[in-house]
Formats: C-alpha cells, structure tokens, sequence
C-alpha cells in the first residue's frame, strides 16, 4: 500500500498520517499553553475559575488545529460553518453579558490594573479587592459590605488604585498663632516626622508657610507613607503633631466664631454664627 492509496473518500493514506500528526502536535501545543497559563495565573485567579480558563484555552487550540487541517486539505466546511455560525450568533444574543464579563476578566487577569487585597475605587464603588474571578470582581467596601462588580463593569470604569505605587502622600494644614516663630514651629514638626515610623526618609518631609490669616499663620505639611498604612498613619502622625506643639506650648487658635444679634420681626434678636471659612448672611 502506497501513500497515495485512498482510504476514505478522497483522502489517502499521506493525508491521514499528516491529520494524525497534526493533531498530536496540537494536542501538545495545547498542553504546553495551558500549563504556561497555569504558571502564569495561578495565585492570581479563583481556582475554579482558572480551570475554566485553561479548558477554554486548551480547546481553542485543538480546534484551531482542526480547522487548519480540514483547510490544507481543502475539505469544504461551509455547511459547517454556517451552522456553526448561526448557532454562535443565537448563543452570542443569549449570552452576551457573560461572554463581554468573560473577555473583561480574562484582560484584567492580563493588564492587572488591581490584585487582590488592593485598596481601589472602581467606578463609584471603593473598598478592598477581595477575589477577581472569570466572570466578576468582589470587593470589600470600607463599611464591610460585599460588592460584586461584573468584570465588563470593572473593564469599562474608571480605576483607581490607592496602594499600586509603594508610597502616598499625605497633606495637613496646621494653623499656629501669629505670636510663633514658623521656623521654631516648622523644626518641631520636622523633628517629629523624621523619628515617626509612619514617615519615609525618602521623599523628605515638608513643611512651610501657606497663609497669613486674621487670627492665624497657616503651614502646610507634607510627608509620605507606605501606601498600605496610609489612613492608620494619616490619624497617627497629625495626633503626634498635635502632642508635640502642645508639649512646646505652641499656639493653635480654636475656630474663629462670629456672633451677630440682630432685630428680627416683633423685636426678637436673631444670633448667626461664622466659622473660620467665612461669615453666614
């Protein structure tokens, strides 16, 4: 027997050890993919979730193989693919949402804009990054409710991630009395933000004067922290602050209050009060 012996149909002996061959080279170029997949996300993705990730995949590539052979053979598959695609377009209608939440997450799990445990504001929705999953995202919110964003609706948002970068800045604005000397003021809170667990040697912290108002000298200060102690060390530091210019009997005015009386109707006086932002009407 030839190789040129026709066994089935048109197709010869050559050709049906050429498909043999291909799909066992898909096959191994399958497993090769989905272990690399494996690799790659595991620890980032949902266990389950990353099974159906790499089933998808697996298949994806044994099917392309399959179709380049019937291709190479010259097999007319119109009638298949018609079919085919007029099925596709019936699950696409009915399976839109979750065919658009699959492709988000698969491109979340590859962009990584977020990983679990970051602290992010996605959309309108802020919180803790508890699980990205294939299909969906859930995420702690800071009063402790558990938020299932699709992954679409993650894809299309606007991100923030709060703890990305290692550092964040964080900004006060202390108001002194105008008797103080600023740099006597200013060495105390430096002084104090230099031996602060909380505040990084590198970007140095800041402080200068910002504003001269009526009954203050404003200084703004400037420190950054590890992104991941940002709020515990936003409260920490600005007590310490207030410690230290109360132990060196600095100054801090209380807020301004204006009282006003007025005759109001049948003689009865009417009291307004301003805070230190302005005065009401």
């Amino acid at each position: 027997m030839s190789l040129a012996t026709r066994i089935i149909g048109t197709l010869t002996l050559w050709d049906l050890i050429i498909i043999a061959l291909t799909i066992i080279i898909a096959l191994v170029v399958a497993q090769l993919v989905s272990l690399n997949f494996k690799k790659v996300f595991s620890g980032r993705v949902h266990g389950r979730d990353l099974d159906v990730i790499i089933k998808i995949v697996y298949w994806a590539v044994v099917v392309a193989a399959v179709f380049i052979i019937f291709s190479q053979l010259r097999i007319d598959l119109s009638g298949l693919l018609i079919a085919g695609g007029f099925a596709s377009i019936v699950i696409g209608i009915a399976s839109q949402s979750v065919v658009g939440n699959l492709i988000s997450g698969i491109v979340l799990l590859v962009e990584r804009p977020i990983s679990i445990g970051d602290e992010v504001l996605i959309g309108d929705i802020g919180g803790y990054v508890e699980d990205i999953r294939i299909l969906s995202t859930l995420v702690r919110t800071h009063d402790g409710v558990y938020t299932r964003v699709p992954n679409q609706e993650v894809f299309t948002s606007n991100i923030t991630n709060f703890v990305v970068h290692p550092a964040r800045r964080v900004e006060y604005s202390i108001g002194v009395g105008h008797a103080e000397n600023v740099e006597r003021v200013r060495g105390i809170i430096l002084s104090f933000l230099q031996s602060s667990p909380y505040s990084l040697v590198r970007p140095e912290p800041e402080v200068s004067l910002s504003a001269i108002t009526d009954d203050r000298l404003v200084l703004s200060v400037y420190f950054w922290t590890p992104s991941r102690t940002f709020t515990p060390a936003k409260s920490a530091v600005l007590e310490g602050i207030q410690k230290e210019l109360v132990a060196a009997d600095i100054e801090i005015p209380p807020p301004r209050r204006h009282i006003s009386i007025s005759a109001g109707e049948g003689g009865r006086g009417s009291v307004s009060r301003d805070s230190p932002g302005g005065r009401s009407p």
